[in-house]
């Protein structure tokens, strides 16, 4: 991939643009009649995988749609949307706290000062089209990307699902905000937690692109509000949409053929005041050592993305 080296970052060598191999798929060369038989089962697996689980996610989007449009309580919209998810093949889930507690039960035990509240900021990484749809089975949220114009534009899970699959819009769109301020209080008002992907755009998870997120700015005056670091990650990664997909409707029918299933983890950190100095730098230091990550360099943003999106398509055609 010596063509694409222009997109790596110069201190580590990371390329938080090049795509996953497929964890479904993916061939070493092996030609030996045992690989060819794992390979040829586990294509037979793929589709089997795909005819199980392609009716039921039909059948379940079109009741899951009308549990979302009708006035019911957020729990039971989260619940419907979990069993959404593991139809696709989000089968083992991973949630913990800065309190270093993982699951239901530690998300009960929690105090509500750890746990994100109305009008609370989630600041998270943005790796996948499913990062929304896992956020929406913690907690009712709002989702916010930023854009490269510095405004803010806010989603719904399934407007931020499909953004996540489509390259970062580099212009100010209308609807979107100039102040974050006035989207978290309109949040609040709701009793509902702003979920930002402060990188502005996704990537295959293996650094954070740290230049986009500095740019965002915060009301300084606000005091009732906190930022949350949060990391997500899947295993295996190639859940992951670096490069816009075709259709969302491919990229669903790549998931159900993994007859594996995917893993998803969730780390909150601890609580950064929105009011202290560097806030948002505090966020990306903690989200970086909850996923092991680095921070990536300023040459590497919305902007790049989409010169390496166009470099890409050309060498694949």
């Amino acid at each position: 991939m010596e063509k694409f080296s222009i997109w790596r970052d110069k201190g580590t060598g990371i390329a938080p643009f090049l795509p996953h191999p497929s964890s479904t798929f993916r061939s070493d060369g092996d030609t030996s009649a045992q690989a060819i038989c794992l390979r040829a089962g586990n294509i037979l697996l793929a589709i089997v995988s795909v005819a199980i689980k392609l009716p039921l996610c039909l059948i379940y989007c079109i009741l899951h749609s009308v549990i979302v449009l009708l006035p019911l309580p957020p729990a039971v919209k989260s619940l419907s949307t979990k069993v959404l998810l593991r139809i696709i093949g989000l089968f083992y889930w991973r949630v913990s706290y800065a309190s270093g507690r993982s699951g239901v039960r530690s998300r009960r035990a929690s105090s509500s000062k750890k746990t994100p509240n109305a009008g609370d900021v989630v600041v998270s990484n943005f790796v996948s089209p499913l990062d929304a749809m896992v956020y929406s089975t913690e907690f009712d949220c709002c989702f916010v990307i930023p854009t490269p114009t510095g405004a803010y534009q806010t989603y719904n899970t399934l407007q931020a699902f499909i953004a996540a699959t489509r390259l970062p819009n580099i212009t100010k769109l209308s609807g979107s905000s100039s102040v974050l301020s006035d989207i978290v209080s309109k949040a609040k008002s709701k009793d509902k937690v702003v979920v930002l992907f402060a990188e502005g755009t996704t990537t295959n998870g293996r650094g954070f692109l740290y230049s986009s997120a500095m740019k965002i700015k915060l009301d300084s005056t606000s005091t009732e509000n906190t930022l949350i670091p949060s990391h997500i990650k899947y295993t295996p990664p190639d859940v992951s949409t670096p490069v816009p997909v075709s259709s969302v409707f491919i990229y669903l029918l790549k998931l159900m053929c993994n007859w594996k299933g995917w893993s998803v983890r969730v780390q909150f950190g601890t609580p950064v005041p929105q009011t202290a100095e560097g806030s948002i730098a505090q966020c990306i230091d903690s989200i970086c050592t909850l996923g092991r990550i680095k921070k990536l360099g300023d040459e590497l943003n919305a902007e790049s993305k989409a010169e390496f999106v166009k470099a890409w398509t050309k060498s694949r055609c």
